[in-house]
């Protein structure tokens, strides 16, 4: 049976929803997009109390990327001048999740500006579309009758995700 011009247009808005909660479940971008991170102050480890004996409030010397796979850091500025990459800051786009850190502490605005996301879909993980396919055949299957969280996890798409799932460490 062929599907109709409105199950058609209902599909394809399904796919953006399924890939949308791909994308906030896991911090996994889908295909490449520029994306702007701000931060009004550098992480700073610094004394606090922590049961025993003190403890870092902030673990980390660098600024993890919200999102992954990052492609490539388009620029970076510090109060509104640019750094110079390798002489003011060092990156590393490998790690998950991708990270940066400055050469040194600076308590300014600092806006960094970076590509995300996988260049083709033939980058794309099966396991991330085959999840992304179940939700929406799920969500046409059910429409009306769920929302986006429960089909996820009633639709096996979460299962197929659990590896992909990125934990940002605060």
């Amino acid at each position: 049976m062929p599907l109709l011009v409105a199950d058609e247009v209902l599909i394809d808005g399904l796919l953006v929803a399924a890939c949308q909660f791909y994308i906030d479940y896991t911090n996994k971008e889908l295909l490449k997009r520029n994306y702007t991170l701000k931060y009004d102050r550098y992480p700073e480890r610094q004394s606090a109390f922590g049961g025993l004996g003190a403890m870092h409030s902030n673990q980390d010397w660098w600024i993890s990327f919200c999102v992954w796979p990052v492609d490539s850091i388009v620029s970076v500025t510090v109060d509104n001048e640019v750094l110079v990459d390798g002489d003011d800051y060092s990156y590393d786009l490998d790690s998950e999740p991708a990270r940066l850190t400055l050469e040194q502490t600076l308590a300014c605005p600092i806006v960094i500006n970076y590509d995300a996301g996988y260049a083709t879909s033939e980058e794309i993980p099966p396991n991330a579309l085959t999840g992304i396919q179940l939700l929406t055949a799920y969500l046409f299957d059910h429409r009306g009758a769920c929302d986006v969280s429960m089909a996820a996890q009633q639709s096996g798409a979460k299962t197929m995700w659990a590896s992909d799932v990125m934990i940002l460490t605060l």
